[in-house]
């Protein structure tokens, strides 16, 4: 379909497989990669869920100012774009070919106004494009910087000789998912931006589950393990050494179960908070490929632990989960990136 913007016109383009209906006898469809639609009303002509959104959020304080303030809203530009190209890099340099890897980093840096053209920086700024980070993480990193240097130089040693390069690798792979499915996990973006809740008959109109479906699995296996950052920095902040938990050792702790692993820093507000999307028997599912998409194309049906009692959810609600698990993940890779920078500029370089 050819839109003429300048006469407010439209031509149609029959494609392979198509011939004209008759005339009157469709049934309108709403179709948009921005909004989810109204269950109730996808089929209505005059239906613009962009309008049920602007009024939900002119309902809510938090959205109210959210909206005013533009944080969250503004659509990022060409963020399919800002991936592809960052995509290379990221890359290359992960093969090590920094030298070819680097000049696509400088070539990115200058296009979006980043000022150092590394991926650590990129990468910082391509994800608070994407989803607008969380602040306080970077403060609560700050603050127990501050209360025990000696601890947290031990700790920043521990991470980068452990976990930084696996991280990197890991997210690429993530992050690769999801743009591969882009045009479903599209449709919720603005919810998660701003921390809206789906509307409770949202229904999405691009449903492609065989490219989600796996999604909650892979993206909850790297967030279980990586939360390992948070429980170390709460264990400093508690007074402890970086790999001492309340009853167990850092190395016991990462042979226990994924499921319990959130328990090591409940009594931290902004961590726990920051991981409240951790659910073992979704990840199962998607795991274990126990999902099934309903004939309706809007419900999934699973069982728990395979064979137990029947489960559903919506599609619109999985893809939503999907991707505020994403959202966390993005937020500790960006506390995994102050590391980074913490430790390039602490870091005593001799000739």
């Amino acid at each position: 379909m050819d839109l003429d913007q300048k006469n407010a016109g439209v031509k149609f383009n029959l494609g392979r497989n198509c011939i004209p209906g008759e005339e009157g006898k469709g049934t309108p469809l709403f179709l948009s990669p921005d909004f989810v639609a109204n269950a109730q009303h996808v089929n209505k002509e005059f239906h613009f869920p962009s309008f049920d959104l602007m009024t939900q959020m002119m309902s809510s304080d938090r959205l109210r100012s959210a909206l005013v303030q533009g944080r969250g809203l503004r659509r990022p530009p060409s963020l399919e774009k800002m991936w592809s190209e960052l995509h290379k890099a990221y890359r290359l340099e992960i093969g090590g070919h920094f030298k070819l890897a680097n000049a696509i980093h400088e070539k990115f840096a200058a296009e979006y106004h980043v000022d150092d053209a590394s991926l650590r920086s990129n990468l910082f700024h391509f994800l608070n494009e994407f989803l607008p980070l969380d602040e306080a993480l970077f403060e609560e990193v700050r603050k127990i910087k501050e209360g025990n240097e000696k601890e947290f130089a031990r700790f920043l040693l521990y991470y980068q000789t452990e976990h930084s390069k696996n991280h990197r690798r890991d997210f690429f792979e993530i992050a690769s998912e999801y743009f591969a499915a882009y045009p479903d996990f599209s449709q919720i973006l603005i919810y998660v931006r701003t921390d809206a809740k789906l509307p409770s008959n949202a229904r999405a109109t691009s449903v492609n589950f065989g490219n989600v479906n796996k999604f909650y699995a892979s993206c909850y296996e790297f967030f279980a393990s990586a939360i390992c950052i948070y429980t170390c920095l709460n264990n400093i902040k508690s007074g402890r050494n970086f790999d001492e938990l309340a009853n167990v050792s850092l190395a016991k702790y990462l042979t226990t179960d994924k499921a319990k692993r959130r328990d090591s820093f409940q009594s931290n507000i902004l961590f726990s908070a920051a991981t409240a999307e951790y659910d073992s028997a979704i990840r199962n599912a998607s795991f274990h490929n126990w999902f099934k998409l309903m004939d309706n194309k809007a419900d999934i049906e699973y069982r728990s632990g395979g064979t137990g009692a029947v489960q559903t959810m919506t599609y619109v609600s999985y893809i939503y989960r999907c991707s505020i698990l994403l959202k966390q993940l993005c937020n500790l890779l960006s506390v995994e990136l102050l590391l980074d920078e913490i430790a390039c500029n602490d870091a005593l370089v001799t000739r």
